[in-house]
């Protein structure tokens, strides 16, 4: 869990919970919010955005039932996009 404070990850403390709120708020700033996005997005937690994060993420956002899954050749069209677009 990204906002958790806690050694094994596995709760949130009341701070921990207003971190999280904070960051949603109007107020807080586009570095912070960008870094925490970046955090939620890095499933593997190496510091990096790379091609298995991001495919994990587009299989989030669309489901990965039969009838949403993406192909291999869809899903690497797709992240060679994001990439692209990105850099």
């Amino acid at each position: 869990m990204v906002f958790s404070t806690s050694p094994t990850r596995d709760s949130l403390s009341f701070e921990d919970f207003l971190d999280l709120l904070s960051v949603f708020s109007d107020t807080a700033t586009p570095d912070i919010k960008s870094h925490y996005a970046f955090r939620i997005f890095d499933f593997d937690d190496d510091g990096t955005l790379d091609r298995e994060d991001l495919s994990q993420l587009v299989n989030c956002l669309t489901g990965e039932g039969e009838d949403t899954r993406l192909s291999a050749s869809e899903m690497k069209q797709l992240i060679d996009n994001i990439l692209e677009e990105s850099d």
